[in-house]
Protein backbone atom coordinates (compact mmCIF):
# COMPACT_ATOMS: atom_id res chain seq x y z
CA UNK A 1 0.00 0.00 0.00
CA UNK A 2 1.37 3.40 -0.93
CA UNK A 3 1.39 6.55 1.20
CA UNK A 4 -1.13 8.09 -1.19
CA UNK A 5 -3.52 5.17 -0.76
CA UNK A 6 -3.14 5.27 3.02
CA UNK A 7 -3.83 9.02 3.15
CA UNK A 8 -6.85 8.62 0.89
CA UNK A 9 -8.24 5.86 3.11
CA UNK A 10 -7.61 7.83 6.31
CA UNK A 11 -9.18 11.03 4.95
CA UNK A 12 -12.19 9.17 3.50
CA UNK A 13 -12.75 7.16 6.67
CA UNK A 14 -12.52 10.17 8.99
CA UNK A 15 -14.66 12.43 6.79
CA UNK A 16 -17.33 9.77 6.18
CA UNK A 17 -17.79 9.55 9.95
CA UNK A 18 -17.55 13.30 10.54
CA UNK A 19 -17.68 15.53 7.42
CA UNK A 20 -16.16 18.51 9.25
CA UNK A 21 -12.81 16.72 9.69
CA UNK A 22 -10.11 18.59 7.79
CA UNK A 23 -8.27 16.21 5.44
CA UNK A 24 -4.51 15.89 5.70
CA UNK A 25 -2.36 16.47 2.62
CA UNK A 26 0.62 14.29 3.51
CA UNK A 27 2.31 12.50 6.38
CA UNK A 28 4.26 15.74 6.93
CA UNK A 29 1.15 17.94 7.13
CA UNK A 30 1.73 20.37 10.03
CA UNK A 31 -1.91 20.06 11.09
CA UNK A 32 -1.33 16.51 12.39
CA UNK A 33 1.17 17.57 15.06
CA UNK A 34 -1.63 18.10 17.60
CA UNK A 35 -2.85 14.55 16.99
CA UNK A 36 -6.52 15.52 16.63
CA UNK A 37 -6.83 13.97 13.16
CA UNK A 38 -5.67 10.62 14.53
CA UNK A 39 -8.24 10.77 17.33
CA UNK A 40 -10.92 11.55 14.71
CA UNK A 41 -9.74 8.58 12.64
CA UNK A 42 -9.79 6.26 15.66
CA UNK A 43 -13.32 7.43 16.49
CA UNK A 44 -14.38 6.79 12.89
CA UNK A 45 -13.01 3.26 13.09
CA UNK A 46 -14.66 2.55 16.44
CA UNK A 47 -17.28 5.19 17.30
CA UNK A 48 -17.22 6.30 20.91
CA UNK A 49 -13.68 5.10 21.62
CA UNK A 50 -12.39 8.67 21.96
CA UNK A 51 -13.50 10.99 24.75
CA UNK A 52 -13.11 14.28 22.89
CA UNK A 53 -13.44 16.26 26.11
CA UNK A 54 -10.00 14.91 26.95
CA UNK A 55 -8.35 15.43 23.56
CA UNK A 56 -7.68 19.09 24.29
CA UNK A 57 -6.20 18.14 27.63
CA UNK A 58 -2.42 18.14 27.24
CA UNK A 59 -2.01 16.00 30.38
CA UNK A 60 -4.08 13.21 28.80
CA UNK A 61 -2.16 13.50 25.53
CA UNK A 62 1.17 13.17 27.34
CA UNK A 63 -0.13 10.11 29.20
CA UNK A 64 -1.11 8.63 25.85
CA UNK A 65 2.30 9.42 24.36
CA UNK A 66 4.06 7.78 27.30
CA UNK A 67 1.76 4.75 27.06
CA UNK A 68 2.55 4.33 23.37
CA UNK A 69 6.27 4.69 24.12
CA UNK A 70 6.04 1.96 26.75
CA UNK A 71 4.18 -0.28 24.32
CA UNK A 72 7.08 0.24 21.91
CA UNK A 73 9.43 -0.82 24.74
CA UNK A 74 11.08 2.61 24.87
CA UNK A 75 12.91 3.68 28.00
CA UNK A 76 10.61 6.20 29.70
CA UNK A 77 12.29 8.36 32.31
CA UNK A 78 9.61 10.94 33.08
CA UNK A 79 5.95 11.25 33.97
CA UNK A 80 3.21 13.32 32.27
CA UNK A 81 3.59 16.10 34.85
CA UNK A 82 7.20 16.58 33.78
CA UNK A 83 6.09 17.24 30.22
CA UNK A 84 3.00 19.36 30.94
CA UNK A 85 4.83 21.54 33.43
CA UNK A 86 8.10 21.45 31.43
CA UNK A 87 10.18 20.10 34.28
CA UNK A 88 13.79 19.17 33.53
Amino acid sequence: ISDTEMLKWANTTAQKHKPSVKPIRSSKDPSITAGVFFFELLDAMQPGIVDFSMVSNSFWLTKLAISIGRKMEALIFLVPEDIVHVRP
